[in-house]
């Protein structure tokens, strides 16, 4: 094989990479149907890795639980100087119980309850009798990030 046509062999693997990422990332009325399929085909095993590498938008609301001990103050599900994994996972389950509230369900689904309940038995072992509340924080103008207001939902559960 000559030098030349190893040239235009890369010449046209170059070409064809670049006109399948262009299938790809054009609007789909600019491209044919086959054609697109075959450009997601080759572009996504490559290129995609579905943890939104390019930052989306910061939630306008950031959310926790927090429970009402028996002197009738209220906690954090988990104390923040537990380990990263108790955090993180009371993190979730506040943006779970907080898809709900936006939903106007104030009663979370059986097994979130369970698992909040869960998390505050080392408190006490009466888990029965406890107020949970999700509050949020959330900021009214995007140009004032900061400037944030608080909102808090009673939450129902059901007894055991």
């Amino acid at each position: 094989m000559g030098a030349r046509t190893k040239h235009l062999i890369v010449i046209g693997l170059v070409a064809l990479h670049v006109f399948m990422l262009a299938a790809y990332t054009l609007p789909s009325a600019y491209v044919p149907g086959k054609l697109h399929v075959l450009s997601v085909r080759y572009v996504r095993p490559l290129f995609h890795q579905q943890w939104h590498l390019f930052a989306p938008d910061p939630p306008l609301c950031s959310c926790a639980l927090e429970v009402q001990v028996i002197s009738g103050e209220w906690h954090p599900l988990v104390n923040a100087s537990l380990d990263p994994l108790p955090r993180r996972m009371a993190r979730h389950l506040a943006e779970y119980v907080q898809d709900g509230v936006a939903e106007g369900e104030h009663r979370p689904l059986p097994i979130l309850q369970q698992a909040i309940r869960s998390m505050v038995h080392d408190i006490t072992v009466e888990t029965d009798s406890l107020q949970f509340r999700l509050v949020e924080e959330c900021v009214q103008d995007p140009d004032l990030p900061k400037d944030r207001k608080t909102r808090i939902t009673m939450l129902e559960f059901d007894r055991p």
